[in-house]
C-alpha cells in the first residue's frame, strides 16, 4: 500500500509504502517513509527487501527476547 502525507510544519511531502506479510506463527509489517526525490530508488530498494523477507527460524524465535522486537533500520 502507498500513500502520499504531509507532516505538520514540513512543506515536503512524503510517501509511504508498506507490506503485510504474515506466516502460520507471525505477522510481519515493512514500511518504507521516503521523500519525492529518493522515492524511486528507495522504492526499488524497498521492494528487494520485501521480497527476500523469510519467515523466521522457530529456533531463533524461542531464544529471542522481548528486548529485541521492533527493530527500526533507517539510512
Amino acid at each position: 500500500m502507498s500513500v502520499t502525507c504531509l507532516r505538520p510544519g514540513d512543506p515536503q511531502r512524503i510517501l509511504v509504502d508498506t507490506a503485510n506479510l504474515a506466516d502460520a506463527r507471525f505477522y510481519y509489517q515493512l514500511r518504507l517513509e521516503t521523500s519525492e526525490a529518493q522515492a524511486e530508488a528507495h522504492r526499488a530498494a524497498f521492494l528487494h527487501m520485501v521480497r527476500s523477507v523469510e519467515p523466521l527460524p522457530r529456533e531463533q524465535v524461542e531464544e529471542t527476547s522481548p528486548e529485541h522486537i521492533g527493530v527500526i533500520w533507517s539510512d
